[in-house]
C-alpha cells in the first residue's frame, strides 16, 4: 500500500490533517500557493470537538499563550 501523501494548502485544515497523517505513518508532503506565511488571518474559535483535537496533539499550551 502506498502511504505517500500530497495535501494542497498550509491553512489549518491542511496542516491538522498533515499532522495527524503523519503520526499514523504515511509520508506527507504539504504545498502552498502563497509565496510567503501571512502576517494576519481570520481569528479561530476552538471549542466543543476541536478542544480534544488540540489536547490530543499537545499544542494548547501555544494556543493559549497566543490568545493572550
Amino acid at each position: 500500500m502506498n502511504k505517500t501523501v500530497l495535501i494542497s494548502g498550509a491553512g489549518i485544515a491542511g496542516a491538522t490533517l498533515a499532522y495527524w497523517l503523519g503520526r499514523n505513518g504515511f509520508d506527507v508532503t504539504v504545498v502552498e500557493r502563497a509565496s510567503a506565511q501571512r502576517s494576519s488571518g481570520n481569528p479561530i474559535d476552538v471549542k466543543g470537538p476541536a478542544v480534544d483535537v488540540v489536547e490530543s496533539m499537545g499544542v494548547m499550551p501555544e494556543l493559549r499563550a497566543a490568545g493572550s
